[in-house]
């Protein structure tokens, strides 16, 4: 059967049936039994097409019945009223130019950003149009392990860690979230009065203040998932001030929205692991290259030095036997240094705090180089994103080798602190009471300056050389945090 539109005075009309709790049909109306191309007669005590929710809310999903209809239907779902099961509702999916116009626009803004933007980023981008497109407010989204259920990442407009934490303890404690409903059913999932519903639940306590604060009471909680095929990603969700305006046009505009943000997502991802395994492997290859090349050659050398040292003092040179010396401990400290340059770029990355790895660096460079540094570093910076992490590591390592390399000090400071003078700005400075040094004839590689220079001109950032009273780098830099997800997780 090929089913059009069905219409009465030009408005699309809506069948609607009524399932038990086993999904199966106790009843359809004319306008149902058209959209489904079957009877009445023939349907009750039959399963339906559409399955029961797993809890009691409202779910809606689009339907495609191409051997009924031309056009997918929106259904409904909702507990019947009378309490003898679910009522499913049914309508054509409207598909207009301003529909596809709309979607078109949120694909455009959400897909610009995605190259040069981190996740956290591409979300408030979301959400953000979310709200001016559908008319949407508190846009969330939520990344989930689709084996485990387990939330990986959350985030979206207005969504601190306060609340990214408290909406995480309420799933630890169990409570009902249409969330995790609408992820499990791949159907989009209203909860309305969300505000009543917070009030009633004990589960439900650590988001109560933020709901009751910031919702209207009659406000509706909007869920809806997106996926790539069959692989399930994660929910887009929102509140919707009006639930008068959950009409099926909303829900089709949703549903069509669901794809390109699974899109962008699965493509900002792609992007991200390509350029964290292109730091990793250019990481490996140089650290492979400096073990198996300069470090081999360096202990070639170190041998070469020892034996020639031995055959000047059999042949009775001892002049010559010192100053062989000196190359054999040179080559040593040379060594010494190559291996604390791999060791410290395997450092880069690892889990540890910020503040314990950067106390840990200027440890172990005074204990190499007989120097007292002294590092003030405060724990605050644990939290910052990998990406600005990495290079405050870098920078400090580079300014570090470079006192042991080249100042002959006895101490030194490392510290890593909010610069007093610039609000908001991260500033790195590295002091020592070693030999002084002109900084104007350094040359474009000496001093390792370039690439502390580089580093800091990608965060904003700029380098200043001080050398007196003491010989001070001074770094500044715009610090980039974690996400507030990972922040709540962490706690």
């Amino acid at each position: 059967m090929d089913v059009g539109p069905q219409t009465v005075a030009g408005e699309v009309l809506t069948g609607s049936a009524v399932l038990d709790q086993d999904g199966n049909y106790l009843r359809l109306d004319h306008v149902a039994c058209e959209w489904l191309g079957v009877s009445a007669a023939e349907s009750v005590g039959r399963a339906g097409f559409a399955r029961v929710p797993d809890g009691p809310d409202e779910v809606w999903w689009l339907e495609e019945r191409p051997e009924v209809a031309r056009v997918p239907l929106i259904c409904r779902m909702v507990q019947a009223e009378t309490g003898e099961g679910w009522l499913l509702e049914m309508s054509p999916a409207a598909d207009s130019m301003a529909s596809r116009a709309t979607v078109r626009s949120y694909a455009e803004r959400v897909m610009d950003t995605v190259a040069t933007a981190d996740r956290a980023s591409i979300v408030r981008a979301m959400a953000e149009a979310l709200s001016e497109i559908c008319g949407l407010t508190g846009g969330l989204v939520v990344l989930i392990h689709e084996g485990s259920g387990v939330p990986t990442f959350a985030g979206g407009s207005h969504m601190g860690r306060e609340e990214l934490g408290a909406m995480e303890e309420c799933r630890r404690r169990g409570a009902p979230m249409v969330i995790w409903q609408a992820f499990a059913e791949k159907r989009i999932v209203v909860k309305r009065e969300w505000e009543r519903h917070v009030r009633r639940d004990p589960r439900l306590e650590p988001i109560r203040r933020l709901v009751i604060t910031q919702m209207p009471s009659h406000a509706a909680h909007v869920a809806v998932p997106f996926g790539l095929g069959s692989r399930r990603i994660g929910v887009l969700s929102a509140m919707v001030v009006d639930p008068g305006e959950i009409t099926p046009g909303l829900i089709r505009l949703l549903w069509d929205i669901a794809h390109p943000t699974a899109v962008a997502l699965h493509c900002a991802e792609a992007i991200r692991t390509a350029r964290a395994s292109d730091r990793d492997r250019e990481r490996r290859r140089l650290n492979e290259d400096l073990h198996n090349s300069v470090a081999q050659d360096v202990f070639a050398l170190r041998m070469l030095a020892a034996r020639t040292e031995v055959d000047a003092l059999q042949t009775n040179a001892p002049e010559l036997a010192g100053r062989l010396a000196e190359i054999r401990a040179f080559a040593d400290q040379v060594s010494t240094g190559l291996q604390a340059l791999i060791g410290d770029r395997r450092q880069v990355g690892q889990t540890i705090g910020l503040s314990r790895q950067l106390t840990g660096l200027a440890r172990e460079m005074g204990s190499r180089a007989g120097v007292d540094v002294q590092a003030v570093v405060g724990d605050e910076w644990d939290r910052l994103s990998p990406d600005c992490r990495d290079s405050v590591i870098r920078i400090v390592q580079e300014a570090l080798r470079n006192i042991e390399k080249h100042a002959h000090a006895r101490t030194a400071v490392l510290r890593v602190v909010e610069d007093a003078a610039a609000s908001g700005m991260l500033l790195i400075e590295v002091a020592d009471d070693g030999e002084s040094f002109d900084p104007d004839s350094v040359g474009p590689t000496g001093f390792g300056l370039t690439s502390i220079r580089e580093r800091a001109a990608e965060h904003g950032g700029t380098v200043e050389i001080r050398t007196t009273p003491r010989t001070a780098l001074r770094v500044r830099l715009r610090p980039s945090f974690e996400t507030e997800w990972d922040a709540a997780v962490r706690g």
